[in-house]
Protein backbone atom coordinates (compact mmCIF):
# COMPACT_ATOMS: atom_id res chain seq x y z
CA UNK A 1 0.00 0.00 0.00
CA UNK A 2 1.21 3.58 -1.02
CA UNK A 3 -1.03 5.15 1.79
CA UNK A 4 0.75 5.42 5.01
CA UNK A 5 -2.30 3.87 7.19
CA UNK A 6 -4.94 1.44 6.17
CA UNK A 7 -7.86 2.50 4.14
CA UNK A 8 -10.89 1.11 3.68
CA UNK A 9 -10.43 0.69 -0.14
CA UNK A 10 -6.91 -1.20 -0.21
CA UNK A 11 -8.66 -3.48 2.50
CA UNK A 12 -11.61 -4.02 0.50
CA UNK A 13 -9.49 -4.59 -2.60
CA UNK A 14 -6.96 -6.86 -0.68
CA UNK A 15 -10.52 -8.95 0.51
CA UNK A 16 -11.68 -9.24 -3.41
CA UNK A 17 -7.81 -10.03 -4.02
CA UNK A 18 -7.76 -12.64 -1.88
CA UNK A 19 -10.96 -14.19 -2.34
CA UNK A 20 -10.08 -14.82 -6.05
CA UNK A 21 -6.73 -16.45 -5.10
CA UNK A 22 -6.57 -20.12 -4.13
CA UNK A 23 -3.71 -20.43 -2.49
CA UNK A 24 -3.42 -21.94 1.12
CA UNK A 25 -2.06 -18.75 3.06
CA UNK A 26 -1.46 -14.90 3.26
CA UNK A 27 2.31 -13.91 3.38
CA UNK A 28 2.24 -10.24 4.44
CA UNK A 29 5.44 -8.64 4.25
CA UNK A 30 5.88 -5.00 5.07
CA UNK A 31 5.29 -2.48 7.88
CA UNK A 32 2.27 -2.70 10.29
CA UNK A 33 -0.49 -1.00 6.98
CA UNK A 34 0.72 -3.84 4.62
CA UNK A 35 0.50 -6.60 7.43
CA UNK A 36 -2.89 -4.67 8.53
CA UNK A 37 -4.01 -4.90 4.85
CA UNK A 38 -2.90 -8.72 4.25
CA UNK A 39 -4.78 -9.73 7.76
CA UNK A 40 -8.20 -7.83 7.18
CA UNK A 41 -8.14 -8.70 3.80
CA UNK A 42 -7.47 -12.27 4.10
CA UNK A 43 -10.20 -12.60 7.05
CA UNK A 44 -12.67 -10.37 4.52
CA UNK A 45 -12.16 -12.66 2.23
CA UNK A 46 -13.33 -15.53 4.88
CA UNK A 47 -16.44 -14.40 5.88
CA UNK A 48 -20.04 -14.58 4.09
CA UNK A 49 -21.06 -11.07 4.65
CA UNK A 50 -20.25 -8.18 2.36
CA UNK A 51 -16.95 -6.92 3.54
CA UNK A 52 -18.44 -2.97 4.35
CA UNK A 53 -20.77 -4.52 6.27
CA UNK A 54 -18.34 -6.79 8.29
CA UNK A 55 -15.90 -3.53 8.85
CA UNK A 56 -18.82 -1.57 9.98
CA UNK A 57 -20.24 -5.23 12.58
CA UNK A 58 -17.64 -7.36 12.91
CA UNK A 59 -19.24 -11.04 13.44
CA UNK A 60 -18.79 -12.49 17.10
CA UNK A 61 -18.29 -15.80 15.34
CA UNK A 62 -16.46 -15.45 12.44
CA UNK A 63 -15.71 -17.79 9.52
CA UNK A 64 -11.76 -19.30 9.87
CA UNK A 65 -9.43 -17.20 7.26
CA UNK A 66 -6.61 -19.41 5.75
CA UNK A 67 -3.46 -18.56 7.95
CA UNK A 68 -1.15 -15.62 7.41
CA UNK A 69 2.31 -15.38 7.98
CA UNK A 70 3.86 -11.65 8.62
CA UNK A 71 6.84 -10.98 8.08
CA UNK A 72 7.27 -7.20 9.22
CA UNK A 73 10.39 -4.77 7.43
CA UNK A 74 9.52 -1.93 10.11
CA UNK A 75 9.90 -1.60 14.03
CA UNK A 76 7.12 -0.57 16.12
CA UNK A 77 3.56 -1.31 14.60
CA UNK A 78 3.55 -5.16 16.30
CA UNK A 79 0.73 -6.43 13.67
CA UNK A 80 2.95 -9.55 13.04
CA UNK A 81 1.99 -10.36 16.87
CA UNK A 82 -1.78 -9.22 17.85
CA UNK A 83 -5.29 -9.87 16.90
CA UNK A 84 -5.71 -6.23 15.75
CA UNK A 85 -5.91 -4.61 12.70
CA UNK A 86 -6.96 -1.37 11.91
CA UNK A 87 -8.24 0.63 9.02
CA UNK A 88 -9.14 4.44 8.30
CA UNK A 89 -12.66 4.80 6.69
CA UNK A 90 -13.80 8.84 5.97
CA UNK A 91 -10.95 9.63 7.87
CA UNK A 92 -12.09 8.05 11.34
CA UNK A 93 -9.78 5.27 12.51
CA UNK A 94 -11.26 1.89 13.33
CA UNK A 95 -9.85 -1.00 14.95
CA UNK A 96 -10.83 -4.48 14.62
CA UNK A 97 -9.93 -7.02 16.62
CA UNK A 98 -10.48 -10.97 16.65
CA UNK A 99 -8.18 -13.86 17.75
CA UNK A 100 -8.70 -15.09 14.11
CA UNK A 101 -6.70 -11.78 12.55
CA UNK A 102 -3.87 -13.10 14.86
CA UNK A 103 -0.78 -14.47 12.28
CA UNK A 104 -0.31 -17.94 12.87
CA UNK A 105 3.44 -17.11 12.22
CA UNK A 106 6.09 -14.12 12.35
CA UNK A 107 9.66 -14.61 10.86
CA UNK A 108 10.98 -11.53 11.89
CA UNK A 109 14.24 -10.71 10.76
CA UNK A 110 15.90 -7.32 11.90
CA UNK A 111 18.37 -7.27 8.63
CA UNK A 112 14.58 -6.50 6.56
CA UNK A 113 15.17 -2.77 7.85
CA UNK A 114 18.88 -2.41 6.89
CA UNK A 115 17.53 -0.23 3.49
CA UNK A 116 15.01 1.88 5.56
CA UNK A 117 15.71 5.66 5.47
CA UNK A 118 16.34 7.65 8.73
CA UNK A 119 12.98 9.39 8.86
CA UNK A 120 11.45 5.56 8.65
CA UNK A 121 13.73 4.36 10.95
CA UNK A 122 13.01 7.24 13.19
CA UNK A 123 9.31 6.43 13.02
CA UNK A 124 8.82 2.77 13.50
CA UNK A 125 11.57 3.02 15.68
CA UNK A 126 9.69 5.77 18.15
CA UNK A 127 6.27 3.64 17.28
CA UNK A 128 8.36 0.77 19.00
CA UNK A 129 9.06 3.20 22.41
CA UNK A 130 5.43 4.28 22.10
CA UNK A 131 4.41 0.59 22.10
CA UNK A 132 6.80 -0.32 24.92
CA UNK A 133 5.11 2.51 27.47
CA UNK A 134 1.48 1.55 26.38
CA UNK A 135 2.13 -2.18 27.67
CA UNK A 136 3.53 -0.98 30.77
CA UNK A 137 0.76 1.61 31.06
CA UNK A 138 -1.80 -0.81 30.00
CA UNK A 139 -4.60 -1.90 32.98
CA UNK A 140 -4.07 -5.40 31.27
CA UNK A 141 -0.33 -5.31 32.37
CA UNK A 142 0.71 -8.59 34.37
CA UNK A 143 3.76 -9.21 35.54
CA UNK A 144 4.47 -11.86 33.05
CA UNK A 145 3.86 -8.82 30.06
CA UNK A 146 5.93 -6.23 31.79
CA UNK A 147 9.28 -7.37 31.94
CA UNK A 148 9.66 -7.67 27.93
CA UNK A 149 7.68 -4.37 28.11
CA UNK A 150 10.55 -2.81 29.70
CA UNK A 151 13.26 -4.69 28.23
CA UNK A 152 11.95 -3.25 24.90
CA UNK A 153 11.34 0.27 26.56
CA UNK A 154 15.38 -0.20 27.71
CA UNK A 155 16.49 -1.56 24.29
CA UNK A 156 14.97 1.20 21.72
CA UNK A 157 16.01 4.06 24.40
CA UNK A 158 19.39 3.20 24.11
CA UNK A 159 19.56 2.24 21.02
CA UNK A 160 17.51 4.37 18.59
CA UNK A 161 19.72 7.80 17.95
CA UNK A 162 22.09 5.24 16.53
CA UNK A 163 19.86 2.95 14.43
CA UNK A 164 18.64 6.36 12.69
CA UNK A 165 21.95 8.28 12.65
CA UNK A 166 24.25 4.64 11.98
CA UNK A 167 22.70 2.29 11.28
CA UNK A 168 24.82 -0.54 11.83
CA UNK A 169 23.19 -4.38 12.78
CA UNK A 170 23.40 -4.29 16.71
CA UNK A 171 21.37 -1.08 17.02
CA UNK A 172 18.50 -2.12 14.69
CA UNK A 173 18.62 -5.48 16.25
CA UNK A 174 17.64 -3.52 19.65
CA UNK A 175 14.71 -1.22 17.94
Amino acid sequence: PSAPNPRGPGVLDGASGRGEARGGAVLAVGGGTAMDVAKLGNWLAAQSAEPKALLENPPERPASAPPVIAVPTTAGSGSEATQFAVVYRDGEKHSVAHASLRPTAAIVDPGLTASLPPDLTAHSGLDALCQAIESIWSIYATEDSLGPARAALALTWLNLEQAVNEPTAPPRSAT
